[in-house]
């Protein structure tokens, strides 16, 4: 979704995951920890994307105990709109399961399972919520972003 809002709406999506893996890759050290699970890695690139335009979005899965304090920095800072991406877990660890392993951590099954209950439960403040149980329309996407943008 983050990429097809990016393509078509041109909004800079943050992809963190990819982001993190390369800087892993070129700062082996920190292979064994991340500070605050790569929070403070995608609040600074967050702030370097919003020097340079007025929106983007980012993504997190929720199961972080360092989600709270970190969209509280986000806050203080920009206007920020929470939007939650949700399916039935066990076509999210299904999905999990059948993507392209590129660009992705790997990471064992039963951790996958407690990462997605984790992130299903949370409840935020949501400036949108989008069901992602099946297909949706390109279309529709736009349309729900750009409510999103407008408030109209």
């Amino acid at each position: 979704i983050g990429r097809l809002v990016e393509k078509l709406l041109t909004i800079e999506f943050i992809e963190v995951e990819q982001r993190l893996i390369e800087y892993l890759e070129a700062n082996p050290s920190q292979s064994n920890q991340l500070a605050n699970d790569g929070f403070d890695l995608e609040l600074k690139w967050i702030n370097e994307a919003l020097l340079l335009r007025d929106e983007v979005i980012s993504e997190a899965t929720g199961s972080s105990q360092y989600l709270p304090r970190f969209l509280d920095q986000l806050s203080q800072r920009y206007k920020l709109k929470i939007i939650r991406i949700f399916c039935p877990l066990e076509t999210c660890f299904s999905r999990v399961k059948s993507r392209s392993k590129v660009n992705q951590f790997e990471v064992p099954e039963e951790k996958i399972h407690a990462i997605n209950l984790a992130s299903h439960i949370i409840d935020l403040d949501w400036s949108l919520e989008i069901d992602n149980s099946g297909p949706a329309p390109e279309q529709k996407i736009v349309s729900l972003f750009s409510t999103l943008r407008t408030g109209k």
